[in-house]
């Protein structure tokens, strides 16, 4: 379920951001998506809030990406979206350090940097 609910929300977000909507949009709109798919594979509440951070995070990088930011600009707009979705969605503080992490990698390693980079991004 957790591919399903990641192409999902990819899909949102390349869909919208070809056709030129905002930063915002596209991250809701991704959000929206994989939440909708999570619940479909009856993945759990906590999977599912887990589900919208990952989402978010990656959509905040795509748009990052579509704007020509480098792969610091990327990284740096995953974090920040995952950070806030995180605390949104109400998660503990080591639970959001994790998530947050693995947003920085999820950015690095779609950016195309190199494994040791991805291990930095996700460390700082």
């Amino acid at each position: 379920p957790a591919h399903q609910v990641r192409a999902a929300g990819a899909a949102a977000s390349a869909v919208t951001l070809n056709v030129g909507m905002t930063a915002t949009q596209t991250i809701s709109h991704s959000v929206s998506a994989a939440t909708a798919a999570a619940v479909a594979a009856g993945m759990d509440s906590d999977s599912q809030s887990k589900a919208v951070v990952a989402a978010a995070g990656a959509a905040a990088a795509a748009a990052a990406a579509n704007a020509g930011l480098s792969t610091v600009g990327q990284v740096s707009a995953a974090t920040d979206e995952a950070s806030v979705r995180a605390l949104d969605e109400g998660w503990a503080v080591e639970d959001r350090v994790a998530m947050v992490a693995a947003a920085a990698a999820a950015a690095a390693w779609t950016a195309g940097a190199p494994v040791e980079d991805q291990v930095q991004y996700a460390i700082d």
